[in-house]
């Protein structure tokens, strides 16, 4: 989920520094993708929460330590198909 974040941040890059050559910003962003990454997960504790897809609403107030937790409980019977995982970053 953290890579989600880091695409939409590559995009916005991209968009806003569009004249210079794809290939070179591309090259640039993989030496920052770790850093950016390492960024996030230092500056933020990073939880996961399930969310209803189609209103939006969380399904519980059960913030799960990783991804994987959070991706297991969204996949049960008593959640729906339109069950999510979101991310929470919490200020530290």
């Amino acid at each position: 989920m953290i890579d989600d974040i880091i695409d939409a941040l590559t995009d916005s890059i991209k968009e806003r520094f569009g004249v210079l050559d794809q290939a070179y910003i591309d090259d640039l962003l993989l030496e920052v993708r770790k850093d950016a990454e390492d960024e996030l997960t230092t500056r933020f504790t990073l939880r996961y929460v399930l969310v209803d897809g189609e209103t939006g609403q969380l399904e519980s107030r059960t913030l799960f330590a990783d991804q994987t937790a959070a991706d297991e409980a969204a996949k049960q019977d008593i959640r729906g198909k339109s069950c999510r995982v979101a991310i929470v970053l919490l200020d530290e």
